[in-house]
């Protein structure tokens, strides 16, 4: 189609300065972000463990970004790898995967994020 424009965005692993590394990627010609939800040093255990008291966010602020910039410019991503096991035999691993996913998902929705990525760890679409 004449006059289509595809969006392109980069995935980061890590992001240190969000809005560095938004004027780094808009130079570069990305339309937007892809980063993880959650920084991966902050483990969260809802059900029990060592971290299930650890005060503190789990996450950046989410002031860091107008709420216009955080929907247009920004697509999360959750937690992946032994964080979230979802399908374990394990109730408390299982129980506190889904409460992860949950936490981080209502954090998305209230940044008003326009899309989430997540991994899949089964083959069941393949």
């Amino acid at each position: 189609m004449a006059g289509s424009r595809v969006s392109c965005g980069l995935e980061c692993c890590n992001v240190y300065e969000i809005n560095d590394s938004l004027q780094e990627s808009s130079k570069a010609g990305y339309d937007f972000l892809s980063i993880p939800l959650a920084h991966p040093r902050f483990t969260r255990e809802h059900v029990d463990g060592k971290a299930k008291n650890r005060p503190g966010a789990f996450t950046r602020s989410d002031l860091l970004l107008s709420s216009s910039e955080w929907n247009s410019l920004i697509v999360g991503r959750l937690s992946a790898g032994p964080i979230l096991s979802l399908e374990s035999s394990n109730n408390s691993l299982r129980q506190n995967s889904e409460d992860t996913v949950t936490q981080e998902l209502t954090f998305a929705a209230h940044l008003g994020l326009p899309a989430i990525m997540f991994t899949l760890t089964t083959d069941r679409f393949g």
